[in-house]
């Protein structure tokens, strides 16, 4: 598995910017995001096609202008990042705490009985151990 694309949020309000190399602290997430923090959601990961998924889906899903994962991880599936997995990208050791994102029921998709591919597609890491990740690694 490889890194794609590393967004970060400056704070809560800020729209997410794409960084080329973040650093990850264990127990925390990524260093300077406004979301990272304690807990067993550090992290928030999308495999490259569960974002393609999502970026196809032209209907009007609230969280599709709102959600912005810390990481879009590429050669990965879904299927290998199930709740207890664990896996290395470059000196970083993440394990996977959550599978899924809650839907939100003022989306006008959720309202209309059906889902989107979002929910399923994302995963919430915690940090093992830390260090420097790039784009590519």
């Amino acid at each position: 598995m490889r890194v794609r694309h590393i967004y970060i949020r400056d704070s809560k309000d800020d729209a997410p910017r794409e960084i080329s190399r973040g650093e990850f602290v264990k127990d925390f997430g990524l260093k300077g995001d406004a979301k990272a923090g304690p807990g067993e959601r550090q992290v928030c990961v999308i495999t490259r096609e569960g974002r393609d998924a999502v970026n196809a889906d032209h209907r009007d899903g609230l969280c599709f202008r709102r959600f912005k994962e810390t990481l879009e991880l590429d050669e990965a599936t879904e299927s290998e990042l199930k709740p207890g997995a664990e896996f290395d990208i470059g000196p970083v050791r993440f394990r996977v705490s959550q599978a899924k994102k809650r839907c939100f029921e003022n989306c006008a998709i959720v309202r209309s009985g059906s889902i989107c591919a979002l929910p399923g597609s994302v995963r919430y890491l915690k940090v093992l151990r830390g260090g420097v990740i790039s784009s590519s690694d």
